[in-house]
């Protein structure tokens, strides 16, 4: 059995037709250098493409290097009333923003709403001293901002929920009574 299969493989077929050449073999030296060029410089562009794309991708979505939208919420009395100027703010997802905390009173006030809180990811809270030094940085979750008389807080974040008219208020007794609230609304 062995001696036939070896038989097979020595001997040729012969089929009664001349072997045949499917195709020119100029034109598919030709076709292979074109086609050598279009896979050359496919090989030269998409790298290239992804580069540029990546680093497109990378710059927009890096939010560590995003220079934030500052909004300042004035914390304040007059006369027997007490507020946040402005009284309703409005920002969107994915946007990094600087909220200014900004004590323009006597009384220590404060910043906190639990909704706001679980739609946002605070990156920092930055406190600084009046000459503008730095005095901290908090990192890490943060549930409510306090703000000593005639002194300011910088807090950055990004929302990351969509709500509306979002309840934000100061904790402290009898302010939230005395105006001292606001909405927030996070598209």
């Amino acid at each position: 059995m062995a001696a036939a299969m070896e038989a097979e493989q020595s001997e040729p077929v012969d089929l009664g037709q001349s072997p045949r050449v499917p195709f020119d073999l100029r034109s598919q030296g030709q076709r292979r250098s074109k086609g050598d060029w279009q896979m050359k410089r496919i090989a030269i562009l998409l790298p290239v493409a992804a580069l540029l794309l990546s680093s497109a991708a990378q710059a927009a979505g890096d939010l560590s290097r995003a220079d934030p939208t500052e909004i300042v919420i004035e914390m304040g009395a007059s006369g027997d009333k007490m507020y946040f100027k402005p009284d309703h703010i409005e920002l969107e997802t994915g946007k990094a923003y600087k909220l200014v905390l900004r004590n323009v009173d006597e009384a220590k006030h404060e910043f906190e709403g639990h909704e706001f809180i679980e739609k946002i990811f605070t990156r920092k809270v930055e406190i600084t001293d009046p000459s503008g030094e730095l005095v901290a940085e908090i990192k890490g979750p943060v549930t409510e901002v306090e703000v000593g008389p005639n002194r300011r807080v910088e807090w950055f974040i990004v929302p990351v929920q969509t709500g509306e008219n979002i309840p934000v208020e100061c904790a402290i007794p009898g302010h939230r009574e005395a105006g001292m609230f606001g909405t927030v609304t996070i598209k």
